[in-house]
Protein backbone atom coordinates (compact mmCIF):
# COMPACT_ATOMS: atom_id res chain seq x y z
CA UNK A 1 0.00 0.00 0.00
CA UNK A 2 1.86 3.34 -1.10
CA UNK A 3 2.09 5.94 1.43
CA UNK A 4 -0.50 8.74 1.68
CA UNK A 5 2.23 11.44 0.31
CA UNK A 6 2.95 8.51 -2.56
CA UNK A 7 -0.65 8.39 -2.85
CA UNK A 8 -1.16 11.88 -2.80
CA UNK A 9 1.60 12.58 -5.89
CA UNK A 10 0.12 9.99 -7.97
CA UNK A 11 -3.16 11.35 -7.90
CA UNK A 12 -2.43 14.73 -8.23
CA UNK A 13 0.10 13.78 -11.30
CA UNK A 14 -2.48 11.07 -12.87
CA UNK A 15 -6.12 13.43 -12.13
CA UNK A 16 -8.50 11.86 -13.79
CA UNK A 17 -9.75 8.13 -14.89
CA UNK A 18 -9.27 8.50 -18.18
CA UNK A 19 -5.17 9.67 -17.76
CA UNK A 20 -5.50 6.41 -15.12
CA UNK A 21 -6.74 4.38 -18.07
CA UNK A 22 -4.02 5.62 -20.39
CA UNK A 23 -1.35 4.88 -17.64
CA UNK A 24 -2.72 1.51 -16.77
CA UNK A 25 -2.37 1.01 -20.67
CA UNK A 26 0.94 2.40 -21.30
CA UNK A 27 2.22 -0.03 -18.26
CA UNK A 28 0.91 -2.83 -19.92
CA UNK A 29 2.93 -2.01 -22.79
CA UNK A 30 5.94 -1.38 -20.76
CA UNK A 31 5.12 -4.76 -19.58
CA UNK A 32 5.29 -6.62 -22.62
CA UNK A 33 8.77 -4.64 -23.12
CA UNK A 34 9.90 -6.31 -20.45
CA UNK A 35 9.27 -9.56 -21.39
CA UNK A 36 11.55 -9.55 -24.75
CA UNK A 37 15.10 -10.67 -24.41
CA UNK A 38 16.55 -7.53 -23.52
CA UNK A 39 14.86 -5.04 -21.42
CA UNK A 40 14.27 -1.06 -22.31
CA UNK A 41 16.89 1.42 -21.34
CA UNK A 42 15.27 4.56 -19.23
CA UNK A 43 15.85 6.36 -23.12
CA UNK A 44 13.74 3.57 -24.92
CA UNK A 45 11.45 4.80 -22.23
CA UNK A 46 11.72 8.08 -21.79
CA UNK A 47 10.53 8.14 -25.96
CA UNK A 48 8.27 5.60 -26.49
CA UNK A 49 6.09 6.29 -22.97
CA UNK A 50 6.77 10.18 -22.11
CA UNK A 51 4.04 9.91 -19.93
CA UNK A 52 5.01 7.41 -17.94
CA UNK A 53 8.62 8.60 -17.43
CA UNK A 54 7.40 12.08 -16.74
CA UNK A 55 5.33 10.29 -13.82
CA UNK A 56 8.40 8.41 -12.57
CA UNK A 57 9.98 11.59 -11.99
CA UNK A 58 7.65 12.94 -10.57
CA UNK A 59 6.06 10.89 -8.02
CA UNK A 60 8.76 7.66 -7.93
CA UNK A 61 12.03 9.48 -8.59
CA UNK A 62 14.53 7.22 -7.08
CA UNK A 63 12.67 4.68 -9.90
CA UNK A 64 13.63 7.12 -12.73
CA UNK A 65 17.22 5.46 -13.39
CA UNK A 66 16.63 2.19 -12.78
CA UNK A 67 13.29 1.04 -13.93
CA UNK A 68 12.42 -2.62 -12.42
CA UNK A 69 9.43 -5.01 -13.60
CA UNK A 70 8.26 -5.45 -9.95
CA UNK A 71 8.42 -1.50 -9.87
CA UNK A 72 6.20 -1.52 -12.51
CA UNK A 73 3.48 -4.13 -11.03
CA UNK A 74 3.39 -2.09 -7.66
CA UNK A 75 2.84 1.04 -9.70
CA UNK A 76 -0.24 -0.40 -11.18
CA UNK A 77 -1.40 -1.59 -7.76
CA UNK A 78 -0.98 1.36 -6.68
CA UNK A 79 -3.49 2.83 -9.02
CA UNK A 80 -6.08 0.58 -8.68
CA UNK A 81 -6.15 1.65 -4.74
CA UNK A 82 -6.88 5.42 -5.80
CA UNK A 83 -9.93 6.88 -4.72
CA UNK A 84 -12.22 8.29 -7.23
CA UNK A 85 -15.46 10.96 -7.32
CA UNK A 86 -17.60 10.85 -10.19
CA UNK A 87 -19.21 13.78 -11.23
CA UNK A 88 -22.30 13.83 -14.17
CA UNK A 89 -22.07 16.95 -15.69
CA UNK A 90 -23.97 18.77 -18.81
CA UNK A 91 -22.70 16.95 -22.08
CA UNK A 92 -22.46 20.53 -23.64
CA UNK A 93 -18.98 21.34 -21.20
CA UNK A 94 -15.34 21.80 -22.19
CA UNK A 95 -12.05 20.55 -21.43
CA UNK A 96 -11.65 23.95 -19.86
CA UNK A 97 -14.29 23.33 -17.39
CA UNK A 98 -13.26 19.50 -17.02
CA UNK A 99 -10.19 20.74 -15.92
CA UNK A 100 -11.45 23.36 -13.65
CA UNK A 101 -13.79 20.78 -11.70
CA UNK A 102 -10.34 18.62 -11.28
CA UNK A 103 -8.37 21.67 -9.88
CA UNK A 104 -11.32 22.94 -7.28
CA UNK A 105 -11.52 18.72 -6.14
CA UNK A 106 -7.86 18.77 -5.74
CA UNK A 107 -7.38 22.38 -3.69
CA UNK A 108 -10.73 22.28 -1.77
CA UNK A 109 -12.10 18.56 -1.44
CA UNK A 110 -8.82 16.16 -1.52
CA UNK A 111 -5.42 15.85 -3.65
CA UNK A 112 -5.82 12.50 -2.99
CA UNK A 113 -8.90 11.46 -5.01
CA UNK A 114 -9.13 10.79 -9.06
CA UNK A 115 -11.97 12.54 -11.29
CA UNK A 116 -14.34 10.67 -13.10
CA UNK A 117 -16.19 13.32 -15.47
CA UNK A 118 -18.86 11.88 -17.26
CA UNK A 119 -20.78 14.08 -20.07
CA UNK A 120 -24.60 13.10 -19.71
CA UNK A 121 -27.64 13.65 -21.64
CA UNK A 122 -29.60 13.35 -18.48
CA UNK A 123 -27.61 16.30 -16.70
CA UNK A 124 -29.20 19.71 -18.51
CA UNK A 125 -27.35 22.26 -15.76
CA UNK A 126 -25.48 21.89 -12.79
CA UNK A 127 -23.83 18.32 -11.70
CA UNK A 128 -23.98 15.56 -9.95
CA UNK A 129 -21.48 14.26 -7.36
CA UNK A 130 -20.53 10.44 -6.42
CA UNK A 131 -18.09 9.39 -3.90
CA UNK A 132 -18.10 6.14 -1.92
CA UNK A 133 -21.91 5.22 -2.09
CA UNK A 134 -23.14 8.49 -1.81
CA UNK A 135 -24.46 11.09 -4.11
CA UNK A 136 -25.04 15.05 -3.96
CA UNK A 137 -27.31 16.39 -7.13
CA UNK A 138 -27.22 19.63 -7.35
CA UNK A 139 -28.91 19.96 -11.08
CA UNK A 140 -31.13 22.91 -11.85
CA UNK A 141 -33.81 20.21 -12.08
CA UNK A 142 -33.54 18.98 -9.20
CA UNK A 143 -33.79 22.42 -7.67
CA UNK A 144 -37.03 23.25 -9.96
CA UNK A 145 -38.50 19.61 -8.26
CA UNK A 146 -37.57 20.63 -4.83
CA UNK A 147 -39.55 24.02 -4.78
CA UNK A 148 -42.41 23.03 -7.12
CA UNK A 149 -43.20 19.78 -4.74
CA UNK A 150 -41.94 21.07 -1.27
Amino acid sequence: MPSEIARTKLANFVKTTSNKAEIEKQLGSLLNDFSTINPPSPLDIQNKYSLLYRMFLECYPDMSNKIEQASLISILSDLKELEEVKIDIPNLSTGAYDEKICTWITECVNNGLLVNITASNNVTSGLILSYQGQYANYTLDKIIKDRVYA
